[in-house]
């Protein structure tokens, strides 16, 4: 295997790579989901989603909070027809508690 002693960028890293290319097409599909439904969320609710992980047509939203994820919850089949509708990959929306590291 050839040592490389110079930086490439990551488009070029995923090209090379059959592995990093499907994370980094995963990456990008749940940064695009975030973006499609964003708007659709009450401002108070915006802030405290983050795009989660996505894999095999589920999506994740992760919130810092139980009552957070209880109200976006309520959203959750307006949030799928609004993905499908911009011809996003997603199947099952999943909402996360996800209390952020210190």
């Amino acid at each position: 295997m050839e040592r490389r002693h110079y930086a490439i960028t990551l488009e070029q890293a995923a090209h090379d790579s059959p592995a990093l290319a499907r994370l980094t097409e995963r990456v990008r599909t749940s940064s695009d989901c975030l973006a499609a439904i964003r708007p659709m969320l009450p401002p108070t609710l915006r802030t405290l989603v983050q795009a989660g992980p996505f894999d095999e047509g589920a999506w994740h939203l992760l919130t810092p909070s139980n009552a957070a994820a209880a109200k976006i919850r309520q959203f959750v089949p307006a949030i799928l027809a609004r993905l499908q509708e911009k011809g996003l990959p997603v199947k099952e929306v999943r909402v996360k508690v996800h209390l952020p590291t210190r």
